[in-house]
């Protein structure tokens, strides 16, 4: 009897693939920030110089002000503080010609003062964005947009975390949205012209650098792929890591476990 046989015998054909847990590293990422990975923090005192970029492509964030490393974390994983007069940010972000870009931004928010508070932004002459407050004392949400169709406010009431933000511009299928937690929030929007294909972008505060928010962050995912399979499966990722996937809407392949792949 062979080995294929024996196995089919005692039901284990065709036989159960090792796995692993999924990363971003898993995925091609245009950039990948990670709190907990002290070896991408540059500090001095715990006071965030420079947060490098996981993702190869080397589009580090600069600090203004500088947050904290080492204070405060989320499910046991270190996060970066950003007391609400600093942020981090990075001048010449790589946008691609495809148009498509998806964000997630997994945070916790702790002081909102300004309806224009913004989690995080993309700056340029036209053509770029906002995901803002929209209240002047928690963060609800607005896509506040430049040139490319018209704000979208999200309709899910205050969502200040812990939680994992999404915003996708697919300029493949011409709409721009927003997902919390795996829940779509902002409605399919008319994505009318591409993100300019030079922007700064901004983390914990607005366009013009001065209405900034109060909170943690635990980590970001940017890329291009906006396919519900690769939102998913980020979704499923960062909630589990972070400890919050009972916020996973029912029905989403990834509540009970998370993502893997087969090694």
């Amino acid at each position: 009897m062979t080995n294929r046989d024996r196995l089919k015998f005692n039901n284990q054909w065709p036989p159960t693939p090792s796995t692993r847990l999924w990363t971003p590293a898993d995925t091609t990422t245009i950039n990948w920030f990670d709190a907990d990975d002290a070896s991408t923090i540059t500090d001095g005192g715990g006071l965030v110089g420079i947060w490098a970029d996981k993702s190869g492509g080397g589009h580090d964030l600069t600090a203004t002000a500088q947050p904290q490393t080492g204070i405060t974390s989320i499910n046991g994983l270190n996060t970066i503080y950003f007391d609400g007069s600093d942020f981090m940010s990075n001048a010449s972000f790589p946008i691609p010609t495809s148009g498509n870009l998806a964000i997630y931004t997994y945070a916790k928010i702790d002081l909102i003062d300004d309806n224009i508070d913004s989690l995080f932004s993309m700056d340029g002459t036209s053509n770029d964005f906002q995901f803002e407050a929209d209240n002047v004392n928690n963060f609800v949400g607005r896509i506040n947009v430049s040139d490319m169709g018209d704000d979208v406010q999200l309709t899910g009431g205050i969502q200040n975390g812990p939680s994992l933000f999404n915003i996708n511009f697919d300029f493949t299928n011409g709409y721009y949205n927003a997902f919390i937690d795996g829940v779509q929030y902002a409605a399919n929007t008319p994505y009318t012209s591409k993100l300019n294909a030079s922007l700064s972008f901004k983390l914990f505060t607005n366009r013009g650098s001065a209405r900034n928010v109060q909170g943690e962050c635990g980590e970001v995912i940017i890329n291009e792929d906006c396919s519900e399979t690769c939102r998913q499966t980020i979704e499923g990722y960062e909630l589990h890591r972070f400890g919050t996937q009972a916020n996973l809407p029912a029905g989403h392949p990834h509540k009970v476990n998370a993502p893997t792949v087969e090694i």
